[in-house]
C-alpha cells in the first residue's frame, strides 16, 4: 500500500508540474440563459477563472423566473482544446462535488489512474482489480490522495475502498465505498480516450457539457443532475 501511495504521489506531483497557469479567451464573465428539464427558464451569469491550462474554477449566479433571489453554484471545468468542449461539474449549494477524469487503455477499458477536481483543488486516484482490460463496467479497488483544500476542511489526506461502475445507455453510474458512511455517487460519459464525469453526495451535483463556437464567444450546453432523474436541461452562455 505504501508503494501504491508513493506512485500516486509521484503521478499527482508530475501532473501539477506540467500544467502551468495561462490566460485564456474563456476567462471572465459570461451571460447565461437556460431552461431546466421541467421547462422553467432561468438567466444569470457565469464566471470562469483559470486554474491551469486545462482546468477552470466556475461560479454560476442564477435566477429562475417567478422566484425571489438567486442561487449560486460552484463548479469546475475541464477544457478540451482539440474538441473545443468544456466538461463542467458543479455542486448544488455545496462544495462537496468533483469533476473526475479517467484514462482508458488501448482496448477501451479503465486503466490505473485518474484525477478529480473541485473548488478545493486537485486530487488523484489509482484503480486496480479489473481483469478484463476491454471493459469499463465492474468493481475496482481504489486508493486516492485528496487536495490540500479538502485536507484543510478536515478530510483525510489519503483514502481507499472500492469503486463500482455500471453502464446504462451512454451513461456510466459510479459508486465509491470508502468506509466513511454514505457512498459517494456520480455519473460519467465516455469521451474519446477518457471517461469524464461528476461525483457528489446525495443528489447535489450535476454535469454540463459546453460546445463553444469557433471564436469562443458563445457556447451551448446540455446538463443533467440526479435531482431531475438525469433528464436534460439546456443552456447558452455568451461572453460579456
Amino acid at each position: 500500500m505504501k508503494r501504491f501511495l508513493s506512485v500516486l504521489f509521484v503521478l499527482t506531483t508530475f501532473a501539477l508540474a506540467v500544467l502551468t497557469a495561462q490566460s485564456s479567451m474563456l476567462e471572465g464573465e459570461w451571460m447565461v440563459e437556460g431552461e431546466n428539464p421541467e421547462g422553467d427558464a432561468y438567466e444569470g451569469s457565469l464566471n470562469m477563472e483559470p486554474i491551469n491550462n486545462l482546468l477552470y474554477k466556475l461560479n454560476w449566479d442564477i435566477k429562475y423566473e417567478d422566484e425571489k433571489g438567486k442561487q449560486q453554484f460552484p463548479g469546475t471545468g475541464l477544457y478540451d482544446k482539440k474538441a473545443n468542449i468544456m466538461y463542467a461539474a458543479y455542486g448544488i449549494n455545496t462544495y462537496r462535488y468533483g469533476l473526475g477524469e479517467y484514462a482508458l487503455n488501448d482496448k477501451g477499458g479503465l486503466q490505473g489512474n485518474g484525477s478529480w477536481t473541485s473548488h478545493q483543488g486537485v486530487g488523484a486516484e489509482l484503480l486496480a482489480g479489473q481483469l478484463n482490460r476491454s471493459r469499463i463496467e465492474g468493481t475496482y479497488r481504489v486508493v486516492g490522495r485528496r487536495s490540500k483544500g479538502d485536507i484543510a476542511m478536515g478530510a483525510s489526506e489519503t483514502y481507499e475502498g472500492t469503486l463500482k461502475v455500471r453502464k446504462e445507455g451512454e451513461m456510466y453510474h459510479l459508486e465509491w465505498y470508502l468506509g466513511d458512511g454514505t457512498p459517494y455517487k456520480g455519473f460519467a460519459y465516455r469521451r474519446g480516450n477518457n471517461l469524464v464525469g461528476v461525483w457528489g453526495i446525495g443528489g447535489s451535483y450535476g454535469l454540463e457539457i459546453y460546445k463553444f463556437d469557433a471564436d469562443k464567444n458563445q457556447a451551448t450546453s446540455t446538463w443533467t443532475t440526479p435531482n431531475y432523474n438525469y433528464e436534460q436541461g439546456k443552456e447558452t452562455i455568451t461572453k460579456k
